[in-house]
Order: structure tokens, then C-alpha cells, then sequence
């Protein structure tokens, strides 16, 4: 556990909280700068002052373009709310690599490629390129108290003791030590497995930001250090925000949980579609890759990861649509738990989209001990899930060509091992009772069968013709839409993940579709 503040820094937040509440005092908002400008190199950095006076933290992230975790959270950090201090992020320092998913800097010389090896190493040091004489002379200009640099390694340091994966890298002064110490105690007590624990390891490398930044400036330094390997992305990012949480709470900088991951809608803002793709346990890594790719690429959506951790945090607040995409739906249901799957359906019921994609389909019925019961359907023939994976064509209905804009009455698509669904709607039967907890699944309609079908490992393909291939009903205030077919991913319908989102979002140009 963290210790307690000193009662000045106590005062001083409890103060700021105060006059923040009473409108005396408002947050400054962020500004924005940009580093190395007019170069390929060009990034840039944010500056978020709290109402009151406090230290100096720099945070860097995606000084490696192949550890995005950092990055992610950095971008996420910038929307807490800063109590007091001085708060300076540079969420994508090396942004030409994040873009290729590049370690390096892209065109550079293998001598200065390694962004992370290019600071002053010696006093008269120089950095070396245009990108790290721009990070450097922004920590000079700054004097931060304290500099943290967000990685991720490839191994957990604890069975593998050659990569830095899950380790916080503390300077050489006591201070980075023992909050070190506590920073390492306050991200295990969310790891179940314990080789997969942080540890703590000194000092960081000659050559890194971290390390210049302690010998050359004279403050405290860290670089925390995620694992890839094996970890889904939106855990290696919340773990980053829990390590800089602690960190920002114990100066009594920062109010609120490690979980809020964009800030509050202003009633100026744009009209973006905030969605939550699910990349938890039970998530198709690729399939989540290939749906993040299209809800960013277009079409007024903004698209963030999130895992069952963050649900549980409340994160889904913030958001307007929740995505649970390919996968194994029972694994999904589990992470979640029953605290979890309560989350998402209270999401749903006070008006927030679902969007069910294959395994997420399974998810949003009916009937299993893990189901969300949000869609009034249940799964036949469970017996013969694995049915196999082909091309199938799918006949859409009015409403289905309505939501879709699709002029055509029928297409072909991906179907990898989806549910075969009956709608309470369709059949004149129920599905099987929903978890008692809040609204009942309501208005379920299909927007497209299968004309044909797969029959593999024992099942029949007749027992697909007919069967809705895309469904769609409400839930309390929200609406939801199952498919038992892929969208986005490799094979997947071009362009109608979007639509079927925004749909759910009840994006205005969505709402004269169906289910009014």
C-alpha cells in the first residue's frame, strides 16, 4: 500500500478539491506544444497545470514504436484531473515507429536508431539526432522533479532475467527507492500470477532519458516496464496508469481512479462515437487489431481498448458503445464475472450501444452461466458450436438494408464458428430467463439469414439456412445488435462494423432506421 500523504500535501489537495468544487478555482486546460517542429521527427507534448502550486513530473511515452502500451496510457494520463502541480506528457515521442510498429526511428542510422540510447551519456554530452536534442532540452527547460519513461519489455523479468518486462528502474537516490518499492506494491496486488509480478531493479541504462535525466538534472527517475509477451494490451496500459497513479497520488497531484480514460464530454465537443472495444481474455488478438483499424480509420468513431479490469473500474461512463468482437464468448463472460457482466448490462440499460461480433454474439444471448442475456435470443444446436469456418452468404431484410445502407439484398461473408440463433421475435418463444438484475432484452428483429451454410465436425449445414445471421434489439434505454458473422477482421464485411456502432450509439444519421 502507498503511505499516507504528509498532512501538508493533504491540506493543500483537500483545498484545491474545495475550490475547484466551489468554481473559485478551475483546472487550467491542457496546452500544447509541439517538439522537433518541421522535422519527420515532429511530436508533440502536452502541459496540464493544477489549480495549485505543486512539483514538475515529465512522463514519456513511445520512445520505442514497438511498446505501444505506454503510449496508450500516456494519452489516457492526460485526462485525469491534475490537483495541484505541473503535469507535461509527451505520449509519442518516437511517433514515425508507433505508426510502423518500429522499434527504432525509421531512417535513421543504426548508430542513433535506438531513440532509447541517444541521451547525453557524460557531462558535455550531447544527444544525438533531432528528436532527442528536442526531449532533451525540453527536460531542461523544465528542472522536473521527477522523469518517468513508459516501456514495455518482451519477457517477465522474474523468469527471465535478461529482458526488463514487469520492473520498475528506479534512479540511485533513496526517494526513487522507496517509492519504487511502493509503486511495485501497488501493481502486484492487481496480478493474480506470481511470475508475472514486477520487481524492482536500479539504475536505468546509460544512454536512456531516465538516466540522463538523474545524472545531468539531478531529479528522481523511473522507467516502468510492461511485459508483451502473452498480455493483452489494455492490461500492459492500465498497469502503466496504476504504477504513474501511485506515483501522482502520493505527491498528491491527482484525484480520482486509474481508470477514467478520456475525459468528460464538453457540451461544445464533436459528435464522435466513443467505443470500447473489448481486448480482455477471451479476445481474438487479431481480430481486435483489425476492428480497432476500422472504428479509428473513419466514420466518426473514436476506438479504445479496454479489458475487464477497466469495466470493473467503471471505465464504460465515458464511452457511448461497447464492442465484444471474435474469440471464445465463455472466456469473455468469466473475466468479466458477475460484477462485470452487471457493468456492461447497466451500461446497456441506461442507453449505451452493444455491438456483438461472433463470440460476442454467444456473449449477448441467452441460456450460458456467463451470458449477458442483453439480446432476447437464444443459442440451438450448442452441441455443434464448432461448426467450422467459411465463406456464406447472407440475405439481408428491409430493416437489415436500412441499418447497413445496403442497396443489396444479399452478400457474402466470413462465418468462423458463430452462434445459430432463435429470436423471441422470430420463433414466438422466449429465450431462456436473463439475469434478474435489471431490464429485460426487448424488440429483437433479424437483419439478415443465411441462405446457406457449414457443416463441419458432426453438425449440419442445413440446420444453418434461415437462421438469423445478424440481429438486433434493445435493452432498457440502449440498443444492441448481435451478428454470428465477422465484421472487420481478416474476411470480414467492409465498412459495417462502423455502421452497426454507430447504430447502437444512436448516431443521428443512424436513428431513422429501425427500433425507434
Amino acid at each position: 500500500m502507498l503511505p499516507r500523504l504528509p498532512a501538508t500535501s493533504i491540506l493543500t489537495a483537500f483545498l484545491a478539491a474545495l475550490l475547484i468544487a466551489a468554481g473559485a478555482v478551475r483546472p487550467a486546460p491542457a496546452e500544447t506544444g509541439a517538439l522537433a517542429a518541421g522535422t519527420r521527427w515532429e511530436t508533440t507534448y502536452r502541459v496540464i497545470d493544477g489549480p495549485a502550486p505543486g512539483p514538475t513530473i515529465l512522463l514519456v511515452g513511445g520512445v520505442h514504436g514497438n511498446e505501444p502500451a505506454g503510449s496508450r496510457a500516456a494519452e489516457q494520463i492526460a485526462n485525469w484531473n491534475l490537483e495541484r502541480g505541473r503535469l507535461v506528457i509527451v505520449p509519442r515521442a518516437n511517433r514515425a515507429g508507433l505508426e510502423l510498429a518500429c522499434r527504432a526511428l525509421p531512417f535513421e542510422p543504426a548508430e542513433r536508431g535506438d531513440l532509447g540510447r541517444n541521451f547525453p551519456r557524460s557531462a558535455g554530452d550531447a544527444p544525438r539526432g533531432a528528436l532527442a536534442a528536442a526531449l532533451w532540452d525540453l527536460a531542461l527547460r523544465l528542472r522536473p522533479g521527477w522523469l518517468v519513461d513508459l516501456h514495455e519489455g518482451y519477457h517477465y523479468s522474474r523468469s527471465q532475467p535478461r529482458s526488463v518486462g514487469s520492473s520498475v528502474i528506479f534512479s540511485r537516490t533513496p526517494r526513487a527507492r522507496e517509492t519504487a518499492a511502493r509503486l511495485v506494491e501497488a501493481v502486484n496486488a492487481s496480478i493474480d500470477e506470481p511470475e508475472k509480478c514486477f520487481e524492482l531493479r536500479s539504475p536505468p541504462i546509460r544512454g536512456s532519458l531516465a538516466r540522463a535525466a538523474a545524472d545531468r538534472l539531478g531529479c528522481d527517475a523511473l522507467i516502468l516496464e510492461t511485459t508483451t509477451r502473452g498480455q493483452p494490451l489494455s492490461l500492459r496500459t492500465r498497469q502503466h496508469r496504476i504504477l504513474v497513479h501511485g506515483l501522482l497520488s502520493e505527491l498528491g497531484m491527482v484525484s480520482g481512479g486509474v481508470d477514467r480514460l478520456m475525459s468528460p464530454r464538453r457540451p461544445d465537443e464533436a459528435a464522435a462515437v466513443r467505443v470500447a472495444l473489448y481486448d480482455g481474455e477471451g479476445a481474438a488478438a487479431e481480430w481486435v487489431e483489425e476492428a480497432e483499424r476500422e472504428l479509428g480509420s473513419g466514420e466518426g468513431c473514436i476506438a479504445m481498448r479496454v479489458g475487464p479490469r477497466d469495466i470493473l473500474g467503471g471505465a464504460l461512463e465515458d464511452f457511448d458503445a461497447v464492442v465484444f468482437g471474435g474469440g471464445r464468448g465463455s472466456r469473455m463472460g468469466r473475466a468479466l464475472g458477475d460484477e462485470g457482466r452487471r457493468a456492461v448490462r447497466d451500461f446497456v440499460r441506461r442507453g449505451g450501444g452493444f455491438a456483438g461480433i461472433s463470440a460476442g454474439c454467444y456473449l449477448a444471448s441467452n441460456g450460458y452461466p456467463w451470458s449477458l442475456g442483453i439480446l432476447d435470443a437464444r443459442v440451438v444446436d450448442r452441441e455443434n458450436w464448432r461448426r467450422g469456418r467459411g465463406r456464406v452468404t447472407i440475405e439481408l431484410t428491409g430493416e437489415g438494408r436500412d441499418l447497413l445502407r445496403s442497396p443489396a439484398e444479399s452478400m457474402q461473408a466470413l462465418y468462423v464458428n458463430g452462434p445459430l440463433l432463435e429470436l423471441a421475435g422470430d420463433s414466438g418463444q422466449g429465450g431462456e430467463p436473463s439475469p434478474a438484475d435489471d431490464a429485460a432484452p426487448a424488440g429483437c428483429r433479424t437483419l439478415a439469414r443465411f441462405r446457406g451454410g457449414i457443416g463441419d465436425n458432426g453438425s449440419f449445414a442445413a440446420e444453418m439456412a434461415g437462421r438469423p445471421a445478424l440481429a438486433a434489439g434493445r435493452f432498457g434505454e440502449g440498443r444492441a445488435i448481435g451478428s454470428s458473422v465477422r465484421l472487420a477482421g481478416a474476411g470480414g464485411l467492409d465498412r459495417l462494423l462502423s455502421r452497426v456502432v454507430l447504430w447502437t450509439a444512436r448516431k443521428p444519421r443512424e436513428k431513422a432506421a429501425i427500433l425507434r
